[in-house]
């Protein structure tokens, strides 16, 4: 098996995993939204965000973007790993 093969069973591996343990969550919030109720309790509930998002997406939506998220972060780690030992290897 070639690297390139075992960092795309790595990152979809861990995507997977991602996906099946945010399967059970429900009612989290985003560190916007969590921010954003500070600075109102802050200000006395004068705060009103600037901008507002183009897009909500559903739960399952989410999840799914949290995976692809997880996924992608996996292939990244994977190939700065692999890139630090090969050059290891060739200054050895």
């Amino acid at each position: 098996m070639n690297r390139l093969t075992v960092m795309l069973i790595f990152g979809l591996l861990f995507g997977a995993t991602a996906f099946i343990a945010s399967a059970g969550v429900q009612g989290l919030t985003g560190s916007d939204d969590q921010a954003g109720s500070i600075v109102s309790g802050l200000t006395g509930g004068s705060y009103h965000p600037w901008l507002d998002s183009l897009w909500h997406p559903n739960s399952e939506e989410e999840r799914l973007l949290f995976s692809l998220q997880a996924g992608i972060g996996g292939l990244l780690l994977g190939y700065f790993f692999d890139s630090i030992n090969r050059k290891k290897a060739t200054r050895e």
